[in-house]
């Protein structure tokens, strides 16, 4: 299984890669919207994978943390439950960041995508506002032809 397991340097190169995407505004062209639509989508797929494997290397982590580490320190001092839960959290602490980046970064996809989707519809809504204008303009054009025909001298 581990070998279907991104390392941690592998999940933070991603982190990186998919972050700079994520800072890149957003164009006016509907093509680029759409391009980017997939793109997103994608990174939102693989950054669930990247949680999961963060999730998977901040728990081996702890554990391993706890019974190599943490065993020894209890031997030597008593620590309350919620001192022992600072020291795993302080020692995993790169680990949880990175578990929270990866989190942020596919709710970051899913905003976008909802975003791009937004911008479609109303360029969608738009074009059709366009269509009907044309056809009232054409409309109105041959109404007043008509009437300039019918009564003369008007328009």
């Amino acid at each position: 299984m581990n070998d279907i397991i991104t390392s941690i340097e592998g999940l933070i190169k991603e982190a990186i890669t998919m972050q700079f995407y994520l800072d890149i505004t957003v164009g006016d062209d509907p093509s680029e919207w759409t391009q980017r639509g997939s793109t997103l989508c994608e990174y939102m797929a693989r950054s669930g994978k990247c949680l999961a494997d963060a999730k998977y290397h901040l728990a081996q982590k702890k554990k391993s943390f706890i019974i190599d580490e943490l065993s020894e320190l209890l031997d030597l001092f008593n620590y309350s439950a919620t001192t022992q839960k600072e020291l795993i959290a302080n020692a995993c602490g790169d680990l949880e960041r990175l578990k929270t980046w990866f989190d942020r970064i596919n709710a970051g996809c899913t905003h976008q995508v909802d975003w791009i989707r937004t911008l479609i519809s109303k360029e969608k809504e738009e074009m059709k506002m366009n269509h009907v204008r044309e056809h009232l303009d054409d409309e109105f054009k041959k109404m007043k032809k008509e009437l300039s025909e019918e009564i003369p001298n008007w328009g």
